[in-house]
């Protein structure tokens, strides 16, 4: 299921910050607009230093809990976002159009082109352990 049906209709609303999984609705308010047009599309909450202090904190205690997820898990949730990803690739495209002023031709790689990535690095969280390869850049071997 994607995003939403018609995603100018969700930019019709102003975009709240997301902190601590919460959507929060604070500091003055910025016009986002349509590169092509100039016009409106959209508004934003601006933070300030306290949605900034309330986004660090929120970070620093979810960052015990993730470094707690074993590697396969944490490949499995990478993948999902992937998933997520391709299934709203639709939605992307167009606010990517609407906000970025993308050509369309570009806007439709951008969700499976960040796709890739993102499976690309879920298959390194079983691999990494804290040692680093030798590199044969800039002359050493």
């Amino acid at each position: 299921m994607g995003i939403s049906t018609n995603p100018a209709e969700r930019l019709s609303r102003p975009q709240p910050h997301f902190i601590n999984g919460e959507r929060v609705a604070s500091g003055s308010l910025r016009d986002v607009l349509d590169p092509a047009t100039g016009s409106p599309i959209s508004q934003l909450h601006l933070g300030g230093h306290s949605e900034v202090d309330a986004a660090v904190a929120a970070t620093r205690a979810a960052l015990p809990a993730w470094a707690a997820v074993a590697p396969d898990q944490r490949a499995r949730l990478i993948l999902r976002f992937a998933e997520l990803m391709e299934a709203n690739a639709k939605d992307i495209t167009e606010l990517s159009i609407l906000d970025g002023g993308l050509p369309r031709m570009i806007a439709e790689g951008s969700a499976p082109f960040a796709s890739l990535f993102l499976r690309y690095y879920a298959g390194w969280t079983n691999k990494i352990t804290g040692k680093t390869m030798p590199s044969s850049a800039m002359g050493k071997s």
